[in-house]
Order: C-alpha cells, then structure tokens, then sequence
C-alpha cells in the first residue's frame, strides 16, 4: 500500500517528460523507467531522475530511483535514446507487409518527446525488435545504479 501512495504522490518526480518498459504477456510482470528532468545545475551536466516502477499484475511490488548526479549510466541511457531505430508505418495488407505476429511474449514502449514543435511518439513492440534490444539494454546498463531510497535519488 505504502509503494501505490508513493506511486500516486509522485513528490520526487514532478517534470516526468518520457518512459520505457517491457511487461511479460503471460507472466504479467511489467518494469516501467520514468524518466524526469531533475534540473540544470550551474556548471554541471544537465540533470535526470529515474523511477522504476516494477509491478506484478496490477500490484506494485517495487520502486527504485536512480540519479545522473551520481550514475552517469542515467545520462547515457537518455542520451542514447536518439539513437533508437524508428519503425516505418506499415498498413495491413500492404503490398511489402511484414508483420509477424507473436503471441506468447514481451511487449517494450518508449515514449519521448520528439524535434517536432509539441510532438511525442510512443513505440511499441516485441521481443527481438530493435526497440527491445534497446530497452533490455538500457535496464542492464542501470541495474547497479537503482537504490530503494528516494533521498539518495535526489
């Protein structure tokens, strides 16, 4: 109960601009990365705060933080989103349609703002897409980086 009413307060994390994840179809476990503006700093590299929010269906069974102050993998793992491999549109039954559909999986999501004026994207996908790999790397580079307290966070 304590983990959903932080959840909910979201005190730590008041400028959540974008997020990546991935959720089991049958397990039902699902991880999900905010990642919030945490401030400029004179002198310093601009500044990210991270949640992971990792659940078990829709029960909350953990909460990490973690801080580019302290972890440059943070920056590195939000930098490196320029760099995820953009799908095409691709209209079912379309002449060059390649869709293959996997039922028994993961889903990964990514979502950011864009270049465009007051744009956002969010992508989805499955296991062994680009985006997944992406995702899966991006939570090995910050698993020693994620501390259970808010404080050493922030």
């Amino acid at each position: 109960m304590a983990l959903a009413a932080a959840a909910t307060a979201q005190p730590h994390m008041p400028h959540i601009w974008g997020e990546f994840g991935r959720s089991g179809a049958l397990s039902r476990q699902s991880e999900l990365v905010e990642i919030a503006t945490g401030g400029k700093r004179r002198g310093t590299a601009f500044h990210y705060r991270l949640r992971l929010t990792i659940k078990d269906g829709n029960e909350v069974v953990g909460m990490k933080w973690a801080d580019s102050s302290w972890c440059p993998a943070v920056q590195t793992v939000v930098h490196d989103m320029l760099n995820v491999t953009m799908p095409f549109p691709e209209p079912s039954g379309s002449p060059d349609a390649s869709r293959v559909m996997v039922v028994d999986s993961a889903s990964y999501h990514l979502k950011s703002p864009t270049n465009w004026p007051m744009g956002d994207i969010t992508i989805t996908s499955n296991v062994g897409s680009p985006l997944a790999k992406r995702v899966d790397g991006a939570l090995k580079q910050l698993a020693s980086c994620w501390t259970d307290d808010v404080e050493g966070a922030g």
